[in-house]
């Protein structure tokens, strides 16, 4: 299924032929834009104001959810217990520790010198960014495509999910290092569409926004790795062997040190997996899929495929000192300099920042002491679950709660390797309740719950664009697939608890390859793909209407409530209306072993 029969006018909805056609690189047919040949990245120069007013559109509805009734429940909710009173002891020159950067409390005590110590002042700040997510995520796929559908359903398809909503209305930070990984994309691709000095600048903003991404929480760094696998996907495609070569081995010996740092000894660096489970294991991976590839389609694959890669071919041109100065480097200095007023308020091993002569010793010694903390916090909870070993009952499914309930895989799954939860977050298979309350009648309950349609049909999207990639590579799957693999298989190496939350950065990507596999479709010559890609659509946003309550905490019964609990640890109910109805149908569906959504 491809787009056909684009719009003459190119000021409308624009998609690049390279990265929309099946497989001729040849001229560009009368529905593009001079200005946007086939490999060039030249801009029109002309505002499309119909894309404008969408995205401007988008982002008015998504400030309105998170505001609307933002202060209803009394605080702490969920997390609220830990980020807000941190940022109050910033404001009020507490020591303290907490196991991530400090980044995302500063912020939250912005919001709290504004509007006070009070439910709005807690949560206004996640509630602004939040409401940035859906349109970032219009403007990096218009960045990419010129093309104003695919943009405005990727924005619209994010305003339909019940994870980013919740998590984006209390005082949590989750959303904070979203935002700016997605704005530090934004700034890459403008520094790939400019030359010269202009460049080096925007990707200089781009190093201090991804570097702003690490410094809420560590696994802001995954959006690195997503960088560093479309580099080394573009050095492939170009040629650059040896720079692919060495970026690759870069990364594995960078992964060797930190294993070596990190277990201070070179004795059980042989006898454990921690050596290979770094972001280096994920770039030999890379190294060795993209040579899979190369032998699978070579020569036209790999011939043809760099100008399929649109904005991204660009990455081609950049320079050495593009990638260390303006970008590597750039980052660490912002994440070196956002600890200076924690560590000059909580002092590390009896050194106080000062400035004087001992300045930068000082604070060497204390950076280096505080993100050794931070590693041990990240480090000791562990989410190997045997039968004598209790975890926290929103840490996500384990593969071992699988084996339970069907006896042929416990053989199978009964190493430790499998406790990584991460296997069922694109399936929703445990989300995190954040409040609920039964008084006065009516059930409240605020569930970090995704969109159960919206989430299925994106990573059903992966699947397809990722087998499609094989026989068909083009840039804006690539970089869709490559975005959530960046930020969504490092987590299979976590082994300390984790939830369903940390998901949200792979989610936007997933949800952007749904928006290009429902845009093609809309506009397929066929009639039956339009209806289809409208059918989804429409399925989506049921959903979302569906599950607002539960979003929201809006008074429900007890009925309605597991109405919205499709996995539960007991038969679930088959036409459950009512209470009454609830518990005299005599249809039931079973468990699911390791899925449960309360």
């Amino acid at each position: 299924m491809q787009p056909q029969n684009l719009p003459q006018d190119p000021t409308t909805s624009l998609a690049p032929e390279s990265l929309l056609t099946a497989g001729d690189p040849s001229p560009v047919p009368s529905t593009m834009s001079p200005s946007l040949t086939l490999g060039s990245l030249t801009r029109s120069g002309r505002w499309d104001p119909f894309w404008v007013a969408g995205v401007a559109g988008i982002g008015l509805i998504a400030l309105m959810m998170r505001l609307w009734r933002l202060g209803q429940f009394e605080a702490p909710v969920f997390d609220e217990v830990y980020f807000p009173k941190f940022a109050e002891n910033y404001l009020d020159g507490v020591a303290f520790f907490d196991v991530h950067p400090p980044l995302g409390k500063y912020l939250i005590a912005v919001g709290i010198l504004i509007f006070g110590r009070n439910e709005i002042g807690y949560r206004i700040m996640p509630a602004l960014f939040g409401a940035l997510m859906p349109v970032l995520v219009a403007i990096v796929a218009y960045q990419l495509s010129r093309w104003r559908l695919f943009s405005l359903v990727a924005g619209g398809l994010m305003l339909t999910d019940g994870l980013f909503l919740v998590e984006s209305r209390y005082g949590l930070m989750n959303v904070f290092l979203v935002v700016f990984g997605f704005v530090a994309q934004i700034f890459l691709f403008e520094g790939l569409a400019a030359a010269g000095k202009r460049r080096a600048f925007l990707l200089t903003l781009s190093g201090l926004m991804l570097g702003a991404s690490i410094s809420v929480k560590w696994n802001g760094l995954w959006f690195g790795v997503m960088f560093a696998l479309i580099g080394l996907m573009i050095w492939g495609m170009a040629g650059f062997w040896r720079r692919f070569l060495v970026g690759s081995l870069t990364m594995l010996l960078g992964s060797g040190v930190a294993a070596i740092a990190r277990l201070n000894s070179w004795e059980p660096v042989a006898s454990q997996t921690g050596l290979l489970l770094s972001p280096g294991w994920f770039g030999l991976v890379a190294v060795l899929a993209l040579l899979a590839l190369w032998v699978l389609n070579c020569p036209g694959w790999w011939a043809q495929g760099l100008p399929r890669m649109g904005l991204l071919a660009e990455i081609a041109g950049l320079k050495w000192w593009h990638y260390l100065g303006c970008y590597t480097a750039t980052a660490f200095v912002f994440y070196v300099i956002q600890w200076i007023p924690h560590l000059s308020q909580n002092p590390q091993a009896g050194i106080t920042l000062a400035l004087d002569g001992e300045f930068l010793p000082n604070l060497a010694k204390s950076f280096v002491a505080i993100n050794r903390s931070v590693l041990s916090g990240h480090t000791i909870a562990t989410l190997e679950v045997t039968d004598g070993q209790s975890v926290h009952p929103y840490c996500s499914t384990s593969l071992q709660n699988v084996a339970t309930g069907i006896p042929a895989l416990q053989g199978i799954l009964s190493h430790k390797v499998w406790a990584a939860g991460a296997w069922s977050w694109p399936i929703l298979g445990r989300p995190v309740g954040y409040y609920f309350s039964a008084e006065g009648g009516p059930w409240r309950a605020v569930h970090a719950l995704g969109n159960p349609i919206l989430w299925w049909l994106s990573i059903s999207s992966v699947l397809y664009l990722s087998v499609r990639g094989l026989r068909q590579f083009q840039g804006i799957p690539a970089y869709a697939l490559l975005g959530f693999a960046g930020n969504y298989l490092p987590w299979f190496i976590v082994s300390r608890c984790v939830f369903i939350y940390h998901h949200m950065s792979a989610l936007a990507f997933s949800i952007m390859a749904l928006a290009w596999v429902i845009s093609t479709l809309l506009v397929s010559e066929a009639q039956l793909w339009r209806r289809v890609g409208l059918g989804l659509i429409a399925a989506v946003i049921a959903c979302q209407l569906f599950f607002l309550p539960v979003w929201y905490g809006l008074p429900l019964s007890s009925g309605r409530f597991y109405q919205r609990m499709w996995f539960r640890p007991n038969p679930m109910p088959v036409l459950c209306f009512d209470d009454q109805s609830c518990a005299g149908t005599p249809l039931r569906i079973p468990p699911i072993p390791g899925l449960n959504w309360i």
